[in-house]
This record gives C-alpha cells, structure tokens and sequence, in this order.
C-alpha cells in the first residue's frame, strides 16, 4: 500500500490501486490544511503510543508493513500475509498487508493470489487496474513515518467494519497535512477481507481521534 497523494498521470485510477497505506486506498484529495509544528509529530490531543507495543515492521513492495504476535499476520508464506485478529487491531493491520500486496511491485504471484482469496468486490477490474499501475511518485516520498488508524464504522468484532488510516509521509507533510484512506473489511470464515477497488486517498488535516499503529523504521 504506497501512502501517496494523487499527482496527474495517464492512468489516474490504476495510480489509485498502487497503493500502499497503509495501507492505504484510493481516495479524492482533500483541500483541508491546518498548521502543524513539527511535520512528524502528531497534533496534540492525538494518541501517542501504539496499541501493540509488540508491532514490528518489514518491507512489501517496496512500503513497510506491520506485524502483531498477538493482531496478526500469523502466516505469511509465498509473500501473502493471512490469520488477522477478529478486532480493531486485526483489521488495522489487515488493511495495511493487504492493501500492501495489492500492487503491481508486489508481483502477480501475489496480487492475483491476494485479490481472489482475501479481497471481494470487483476483483477482475482492480487486477486489470493493478497490472497497467505505475506511481510517478520520486523515490521515498510516500514512504509513511507514522502511521494511525480508527473504526470510523461498523463493529471490528462483528462482521463489517470501516478503518481509516492515516500515515505521515514527506508528500503529506509537504502540503501541511496526513494522507488518509479508508478500507472497507469483512470477516469471513474466520479472517477479514478488504473490498476493491478501495477509495482513493485524500489529504486530511489532522490525527486527532486516531490511534498510533506505530512508526516505521525499515
């Protein structure tokens, strides 16, 4: 999942499902500022620790992802990333890994596999979108420092819920806020899916009412 704001490109809505994040996909870009001190500090008011302590951070095409002993993934062979906790953590995390894989850089061993098995939706369009995507995007500059996540829907410990994510990167901090994206999860046979095609991100002006997934060093 890239954590970027849209730029002008020939294939705006393939940009879209490029994502990372974070997760993160995907969104029209809002035109809502506020100042901040310090571009990596999240405003005050907004929580400061992480809910898991335990989060670890690794790479996935080419965006960091996280990991809970406890939340999940508990299995990630062949680059998939599967077996989420049936809560608010759980689909944080399984937003992010799945959101993550579903990006032309992760390989088609691993989106077609991720898109089919762990996504629902319109899965032969967002394949089609997934394999003529491509991110303009400079090197390191959607890369997330921070990342944040809150239920802004539904039940993490029913059947659908709505997580928001939002993570701190050089382009957000560029244009004075986050980059937020909403992912849309349904537990099923005992772990979450995330539908797609997933909205487009946008620039959001604050974390306040988030909570810190964690900061990424990888």
């Amino acid at each position: 999942m890239s954590y970027y704001q849209p730029q002008p490109t020939k294939n705006r809505t393939a940009i879209w499902i490029g994502l990372a994040v974070v997760v993160v996909a995907v969104l029209a870009v809002g035109a809502y500022f506020l100042g901040r001190n310090d571009s990596d500090a999240a405003p005050t008011g907004s929580p400061a620790v992480s809910t898991d302590p335990a989060i670890s951070w690794s790479v996935v095409a080419g965006q960091p992802v996280p990991a809970s002993p406890v939340a999940g993934p508990r299995n990630t062979a062949g680059g998939r990333a599967t077996g989420f906790s049936h809560d608010a953590l759980g689909a944080a995390l399984a937003a992010v890994n799945i959101g993550a894989r579903l990006s032309s850089e992760a390989g088609p061993e691993v989106y077609e596999v991720t898109a089919r098995n762990q996504c629902f939706g319109d899965v032969e369009t967002t394949l089609e979108q997934i394999r003529n995507s491509f991110s303009p995007a400079p090197a390191g500059s959607s890369t997330p420092n921070k990342v944040w996540y809150k239920v802004v829907g539904g039940d993490p410990t029913g059947d659908l819920v709505l997580i928001s994510l939002a993570a701190a990167t050089p382009q957000s901090a560029a244009s004075g806020g986050y980059v937020g994206f909403d992912r849309t999860l349904r537990w099923v046979s005992g772990d979450w899916r995330m539908q797609i095609p997933p909205s487009r991100p946008s620039v959001i002006p604050s974390v306040n009412g988030y909570t810190l997934l964690g900061q990424p060093h990888v």
